[in-house]
């Protein structure tokens, strides 16, 4: 059998609280396959967030106890340092979250937000990131996207800002995509929608995707493994 690109054994997540130790995963184990779709189901505050930041290296250290084993293409992540974690967020493992509106900057352009992320990993010019972003955004199915790319997120819809949320998380071609319920907050026309173009774009990329959500409907329809 083939070695998995994503491989996670034994995941324990523990939280020390005032509490005492909360054990968010405990004992995880799952296997994901390049250019495959693997859903994880759970009831809120079941660890399915949780899980996906130890996968990306996001939890806080000083409070934060994990252990266990994740391979990345056959890298460890766990005892990856944090500028090894910084080379790989956003260039070979993207994170789209939950709530587009307070994940994007309400300062800044959605060109420049998207722009951002490609000039950092390949040292890309703001005149090339801008392209970029506009490509991004064409294939995202924002209309005029030549003259959005100059809007701020409170001027997007928010089936649009979703979808800026995955040309952002897709710009640099990441061979590991994590969806954490980016349908959630949407009607169902553009749930499935969104649902549609990130099977285009994992056929188009070859991308492994993680997808969270609460609700089995959409999972049935994306996933090929779920969790």
């Amino acid at each position: 059998m083939s070695t998995p690109f994503l491989s996670v054994r034994d995941l324990r997540v523990h939280f020390s609280t005032e509490d005492g130790v909360v054990k968010a995963v405990d004992g995880l184990d799952f296997d994901l396959e390049q250019g495959k779709t693997l859903g994880i189901v759970g009831e809120s505050g079941s660890g399915k967030s949780v899980t996906n930041l130890a996968i990306l290296g996001l939890h806080h250290k000083d409070s934060t106890a994990i252990g266990g084993e994740i391979l990345l293409d056959g890298q460890e992540l766990l005892t990856a340092t944090e500028r090894e974690l910084e080379r790989l967020r956003g260039n070979k493992m993207a994170m789209i979250f939950q709530d587009a509106l307070a994940s994007l900057s309400p300062y800044h352009t959605i060109g420049r937000q998207i722009g951002e992320t490609y000039r950092k990993h390949t040292g890309a010019s703001k005149k090339e990131a801008r392209a970029r972003s506009i490509e991004m955004l064409t294939k995202v199915g924002i209309p005029q996207p030549d003259l959005r790319v100059d809007d701020y997120p409170h001027q997007f819809s928010g089936g649009m800002r979703q979808r800026a949320m995955i040309a952002m998380s897709l710009v640099c071609n990441p061979t590991l995509l994590i969806a954490d319920e980016p349908t959630t907050a949407l009607d169902v026309t553009v749930q499935a929608q969104i649902m549609d173009l990130l099977k285009d774009l994992q056929q188009e990329f070859g991308t492994s995707i993680i997808f969270i959500t609460h609700d089995l409907g959409v999972i049935a329809d994306i996933a090929t493994t779920s969790s």
